[in-house]
């Protein structure tokens, strides 16, 4: 899952190269490497800065820094007073593809203020050069003689504009655009974007792709440059952990479960960890209470319990059974490898809870307990892909919310992130689908089913750690809390 976010950058490192005239149209200066490399790096680590609260775009922008040949510099007169550079990527293949990708940085009084990833697929004979490019950027809707596509993309590799031309005219424009409508929430503004497709007769077709928040403005390519004080720069060198701890109060947690929650803060950056960047400033207006308390009607077999405060959309409350914390009905606490599973699990579910406030699909208050939301999002997805069963995105979802949440508390316990983790913790991670109809339907309560001593195998997993001692002849894995 994680390995899509950094495919198309990696895809354009390995297979683009350049293949452009020498001859330009546009004035070039000599040498300008060495002057604007001090330029370009200040601005990519400003960008770095700003998603410090992301591991996954900070590790794009980290690839871009090294991927950049600054030996292949240009640099171009544009919109007086402006310039724009021109910056190849280095290439790891011989490939002769015509397709290409650069970096489009534009200066103004020497600072540069806005930037472009770009693809490049050239379909004709006609010659091209940056200047090709730039035209696009200027969204001409002539290049003379061109055929081919042109798509522009911000740093964070989120599509921005989209040309295709053909015989020079351009024939359909893709765009994103939002909506002049926007939202207020608590001083939050929130902004609708579409995908706007204009064909050749000035037909148009609108689609809605995602709607972004943020207290700070937006640029033009949508990067928040925002910082603490609300003004424009990066966050100053805050670690992701404390990112993360903004909106998440955890003043009434226990001791352990609070460092239980520090550990997870800080794993590598698999999805629990970006979930939880969900609830991070300053683009979040989604704010957790974590505690330590009774669980509504004091269930001693709900273990954790997240709802969204009543009256809020942005507000979501996260109680840990202090009866299941503190161990009340057994000689040990549960081990850290439990709590762990838990806290997984109900960051999902503050998650979910999120995306529907979000998308305006839990309209009932009466939606509070995981397999209801669970199956809610499920039928937003289905809406999503009517091509698919109910039963396969049932499916769907519950081994990438299993798979998620197993390899999380692998790292947790071992320090190492894998994408494919031991059956220990997969058993350990189906815990929060006990009862849903997946688990029912693959996991049966039936003595005579072939898969039911796997179900045994895996109620004794989760029951060995939450005991925090030996039980059906298993040893738990994780620590107890002290007493």
């Amino acid at each position: 899952m994680r390995k899509s976010f950094l495919l198309f950058l990696f895809i354009g490192i390995s297979l683009f190269i350049s293949c452009e005239s020498q001859e330009d149209i546009f004035k070039t200066q000599e040498n300008v490497s060495s002057v604007y490399k001090t330029t370009i790096n200040n601005y990519l680590t400003k960008i770095k800065l700003t998603a410090a609260g992301n591991i996954e775009n900070a590790k794009k922008i980290n690839i871009l820094i090294e991927s950049l040949d600054y030996t292949n510099v240009r640099v171009y007169d544009f919109q007086s007073p402006k310039k724009i550079l021109v910056v190849n990527l280095n290439n790891s293949s011989g490939s002769s593809s015509a397709v290409q990708t650069k970096v489009l940085f534009v200066i103004l009084n020497e600072e540069i203020i806005s930037s472009r990833l770009v693809t490049i697929d050239n379909n004709s004979s006609a010659s091209f050069n940056d200047m090709t490019i730039i035209s696009a950027f200027k969204k001409d809707t002539n290049i003379s003689g061109y055929s081919g596509t042109i798509t522009f993309f911000n740093l964070f590799q989120r599509m921005l504009l989209s040309n295709q031309y053909y015989n020079g005219n351009l024939v359909i424009s893709k765009a994103i655009e939002k909506n002049p409508n926007a939202m207020m929430s608590k001083s939050v503004l929130c902004i609708e974007w579409y995908l706007v497709t204009t064909y050749q007769d000035g037909f148009q077709t609108k689609e809605y792709q995602y709607t972004t928040c943020d207290s700070c403005s937006l640029d033009e390519i949508f990067e928040s440059l925002c910082d603490s004080d609300g003004g424009t720069g990066g966050s100053g060198g805050i670690d992701a952990s404390q990112e993360i701890e903004d909106r998440i109060n955890d003043n009434n947690l226990d001791p352990c479960t609070k460092g239980i929650l520090e550990k997870l803060k800080n794993l590598s950056g698999g999805d629990i960890t970006n979930m939880l960047k969900r609830f991070t400033p300053p683009g979040s207006i989604f704010n957790i209470n974590m505690i330590t308390g009774k669980v509504i009607n004091n269930d001693p077999n709900v273990w954790a319990q997240t709802t969204p405060i009543k009256g809020s959309r942005t507000d979501i409350n996260m109680v840990f059974n202090e009866n299941y914390i503190y161990g009340t009905n057994y000689s040990s606490r549960p081990t850290d490898l439990s709590v762990a599973t838990t806290m997984a699990h109900e960051v999902i579910h503050a998650y979910l809870i999120s995306l529907l406030e979000e998308n305006k699909a839990c309209g009932a208050s009466g939606i509070c307990d995981f397999p209801t939301i669970y199956d809610a999002y499920v039928q937003q997805q289905i809406s999503k892909d009517p091509n698919l069963t109910a039963d396969e995105h049932h499916e769907l979802i519950a081994k990438n919310y299993v798979y998620t949440i197993a390899s999380t508390i692998q790292e947790f316990h071992t320090g190492q992130y894998t994408d494919y983790p031991y059956q220990n913790y997969l058993d350990m991670a189906w815990g929060g689908l006990v009862g849903t109809t997946i688990f029912n339907k693959d996991f049966p309560n039936d003595p005579n089913d072939k898969n039911y001593k796997y179900r045994e195998r895996i109620l004794d997993r989760i029951n060995t750690e939450k005991k925090g001692e030996q039980y059906q002849g298993y040893f738990p894995m994780g620590t107890p809390c002290k007493k």
